[in-house]
């Protein structure tokens, strides 16, 4: 906090978009990149420190630390495609420094919400970023030719029709240099293809011009071309279709539109490329296993044969002998009986199809209800009735240095229609917590995540002597952490060697997850702090104390809907 009345710089230290993996692409990392500096210089950050250039030794799948090479903007020594060799974010960088070195930020243009258009001047000349939060075509007003240039360096001149040029805007950010007057959605130029796509499949680039007077073109995708021409005006429609990919990830279909021999309108469409066939599996009720398998293709029909799984220590198998239509889901139920609720159990699911080839799903799940409570927030957990997460029987000891967690309870969660409810009784030997804010998770204390897939939040709970403390260590962007905190409704008491935690969250403060969603993911750590410094933690689920992944969460399905 600044204190002094005076204003003080403000510098990003460590920023970063790992690639790979579970994580984002590395052309989404490029375009992630570049939209971070840009809306950090907007908001009026004085430097920024991208975590980081690269010289790691870890391969991607190496234990523990192989994900440190996904932030860099180089790849790691050992990459088959070669030792420090340049990711596209290491390109988008370059070009970024080139477009704006000797810039000076301006303003960000109003738009429609969903477009984002940053003005800056360079040399008295006007310089514009600019992406969308979805796939959409927009105008620009001109009145001379202007140079665009997309995020690996290629520059392209539009020249104004009727003093508009158009832009299909994406993810991926464009720099835009002359002056505009103007940009705003448009319905005469549109342009749109498909957001996911399998391996292998064609990709359609379909555009629409609709125009009140005579206007003729050319329409171009990578090479192929289609001449038209509305004399009377109105609207005309063309598919062309381009190949796909035969490999995972992003796939960037470029077009041009030119009317008069001149370029007047450009864009990208961005496809994630899926696998052919998907297969994915949870409880979804206490005695059977859901099992879904999806064809991602549009187009082709796959033929599936057997079905193993093992789930704990119990394992099966059918045949399938079916077909699976384009775009098709099968779901399947494997009966196994109740599971101890909270319980965490290896679960695998293996799909063969005629020509050998397998699908393969992989993890740890559990049976994990959220009942529906009636919940007063007061410390006396005489309410909480029903199984318990309860530490000795499910709980993993995360030790820390020489130290070792003694710590051992219940823990307990719930919902109506406003809260999400969280109820503890920990007993520990000896209660230390002498923290300053955000480090308080080095002493005694809960840290609880809760999730919806992509959007996650992180937060602590430790009674201090100045009372009880909530911290939020991961949130959305914009999250307000101190009126979270004022919200949040709390109860800790301790007695002896015991301390009951109760807990209220109103759903509307951790969008987007709620009971209308059916599920949610959950994850829960008690630390250990006997005054000798943090001696480990236990954790029920993982993804808080160790790698920070909400793949490592737990679904918990809501009880009584």
């Amino acid at each position: 906090y600044n204190t002094t009345g005076k204003p003080r710089p403000i510098w990003d230290t460590e920023v970063s978009w790992p690639s790979g993996g579970e994580w984002v692409s590395e052309e989404t990392q490029a375009d992630y990149l570049v939209r971070t500096y840009i809306v950090s210089i907007a908001s009026g950050v004085e430097k920024i420190y991208w975590y980081e250039m690269g010289g790691h030794s870890y391969p991607p799948d190496a234990p523990y630390r192989g994900w440190e090479s996904g932030y860099a903007v180089l790849h790691h020594l050992k990459n088959p495609i070669g030792s420090l060799t340049p990711k596209p974010s290491f390109v988008s960088l370059a070009v970024m420094t080139r477009q704006l070195t000797g810039a000076e930020f301006v303003s960000r243009d109003k738009t429609e919400e969903w477009i984002r258009s940053y003005a800056f001047e360079k040399d008295g000349e006007p310089i514009r970023v600019m992406w969308s939060m979805q796939s959409g075509t927009v105008a620009v007003r001109v009145k001379a030719p202007v140079t665009v240039v997309d995020i690996m360096g290629e520059p392209v001149t539009l020249t104004p029709a009727d003093g508009v040029v158009y832009l299909t805007l994406s993810g991926s950010p464009l720099y835009l240099k002359g002056r505009i007057g103007g940009i705003s959605p448009t319905r005469a130029v549109e342009v749109t293809g498909r957001a996911e796509a399998a391996m292998g499949d064609k990709l359609p680039v379909t555009l629409t011009v609709d125009m009140p007077g005579p206007f003729s073109g050319v329409f171009e995708v990578e090479g192929t071309t289609w001449e038209f021409s509305a004399e009377k005006g109105g609207k005309v429609t063309k598919t062309i279709v381009v190949d796909g990919s035969d490999v995972g990830g992003e796939r960037k279909a470029t077009y041009r539109l030119a009317s008069g021999g001149k370029v007047i309108g450009m864009g990208s469409l961005n496809t994630t490329i899926q696998p052919r066939l998907t297969l994915s599996a949870g409880l979804e009720d206490p005695e059977h296993l859901a099992v879904w398998i999806r064809n991602s293709s549009a187009t082709a029909e796959c033929r599936l044969t057997t079905l193993n799984w093992r789930i704990g220590g119990r394992e099966g198998g059918q045949k399938l002998s079916e077909t699976l239509k384009p775009s098709g889901t099968r779901k399947l139920s494997i009966p196994f009986g109740a599971p101890q609720p909270y319980r965490i159990f290896p679960v695998s699911v293996v799909v063969t199809c005629p020509d050998r080839s397998k699908l393969e799903f992989k993890d740890d799940l559990s049976y994990s209800p959220c009942a529906r409570r009636n919940v007063r927030i007061d410390g006396v957990l005489d309410e909480w009735q029903g199984p318990a997460i309860v530490l000795s029987k499910v709980g993993k000891v995360r030790a820390q240095g020489e130290g070792r967690p003694d710590v051992d309870g219940r823990v307990m969660i719930g919902w109506d229609n406003q809260f999400f409810y969280l109820a503890a009784e920990i007993t520990d030997d000896i209660h230390h917590q002498t923290y300053p804010e955000e480090e308080e998770w080095r002493g005694d204390g809960l840290q609880f995540g809760l999730a919806w897939e992509s959007s996650g939040y992180e937060f602590g709970a430790a009674l201090t002597k100045q009372g009880v403390k909530i911290s939020t260590f991961v949130a959305p962007m914009g999250f307000l952490a101190n009126e979270f905190a004022k919200r949040a409704k709390t109860a800790v008491k301790r007695k002896g060697k015991t301390l009951v935690y109760e807990l209220a969250i109103a759903w509307d403060s951790i969008p987007p997850i709620g009971p209308k969603n059916g599920e949610f993911l959950f994850s829960f750590l008690v630390n250990d702090n006997d005054g000798r410094g943090r001696e480990g933690w236990v954790e029920w689920a993982s993804g808080i104390g160790g790698d920070k992944k909400l793949g490592f969460y737990q679904a918990c399905r809501f009880v009584g809907r």
